[in-house]
């Protein structure tokens, strides 16, 4: 009994250290196709980002990749925006874009996981966890 109590003060002092630090959470988020046709990822991309930040991870700690041509696509009837559902809640207003279009390649994302020195002195953003 005093071993399962203890067990459950150290699991809730734990807890409650991740949840009071999160700024040491990161979050890479990498939608790599483009096109119309793909609207799905980019929109599944900030719609995660917006769900990251409602979890209280500051935006300085996600990275996000992605072409970033379907918010302002001819074809989008709502320029400036994205939906993920039907709810119609603009999930592109607020993200932060660190990667776009020609930069979204395999070699920065590996870059990014990596956190590499020069990415970072070049202003990027890498992970740093």
């Amino acid at each position: 009994m005093r071993l399962s109590l203890f067990f459950l003060i150290l699991l809730a002092t734990y807890a409650s250290q991740i949840c009071a630090n999160r700024s040491k959470h990161w979050a890479v988020l990498v939608a790599g196709s483009n096109g119309w046709d793909n609207y799905r990822h980019q929109s599944d991309v900030a719609h995660a980002y917006q769900l990251v930040r409602k979890n209280g991870i500051p935006p300085q700690n996600i990275i996000t990749m992605m072409y970033d041509d379907i918010a302002r696509h001819p074809n989008n009837p709502f320029r400036g925006k994205l939906f993920q559902d039907y709810t119609h809640q603009d999930v592109y207003a607020g993200i932060n874009i660190d990667y776009r279009g020609a930069e979204v390649t395999v070699s920065n994302f590996l870059r990014i996981l990596k956190g590499d020195a020069a990415l970072k002195a070049a202003g990027k953003k890498v992970l740093e966890s």
